[in-house]
């Protein structure tokens, strides 16, 4: 079976090459099964990239579309992510460096990688992209208000049960009765 997402650099044409997948590819469906929590099923997944080849280098532009089936980090529901990212990820034909010259990047060069061989696996530009673009604490909304740390109830659907708890800073005030 033909790996859509492997493409020799000799059969990128001048003028460009575009591709469309979505989660019927094998490794992008793996990548947003994984993303997804191992559910594969869900709403659809796709991604498109224009390929541009110069002397030096191949740009690579995408964009991946998904929604995936995520945990609220403050009340545990599941729910669907929407996501859309964009990207631009640039593979030089050669880096003029050795591995041990000290090299000081700049904000400029985190979408560079190296292009070893005459492939390019747009596999794992998928896969890191789709995990960059994943927040680190998922939110069913942004003003989920998670779970009550006494009594457990999701305070989105339910109200606290738990009773106000004393300060026992001002417990020997209880006691003290004014005189009129």
């Amino acid at each position: 079976m033909k790996d859509v997402l492997r493409i020799a650099v000799k059969d990128i044409p001048e003028d460009g090459l575009e591709l469309r997948v979505d989660q019927n590819e094998p490794r992008f469906g793996r990548a947003i099964a994984v993303a997804r929590n191992g559910d594969a099923k869900g709403e659809l997944a796709r991604a498109s990239f224009q390929l541009l080849a110069w002397p030096d280098r191949i740009d690579v532009r995408g964009l991946i579309e998904a929604r995936l089936r995520q945990s609220c980090s403050r009340c545990a529901e599941p729910f669907l992510q929407p996501l859309e990212r964009e990207f631009l990820r640039v593979f030089l034909r050669s880096m003029q460096h050795s591995d041990e010259d000290d090299i000081e990047l700049s904000s400029t060069d985190l979408d560079r990688d190296e292009l070893v061989g005459d492939h390019l696996d747009l596999g794992v530009v998928l896969e890191e992209e789709l995990v960059l673009s994943l927040p680190s604490k998922p939110l069913c909304m942004d003003d989920c208000k998670g779970i009550c740390a006494g009594c457990g109830a999701e305070l989105n659907h339910s109200e606290c049960t738990c009773g106000p708890e004393p300060d026992h800073r001002w417990s020997a005030l209880a006691a003290f009765k004014a005189d009129n």
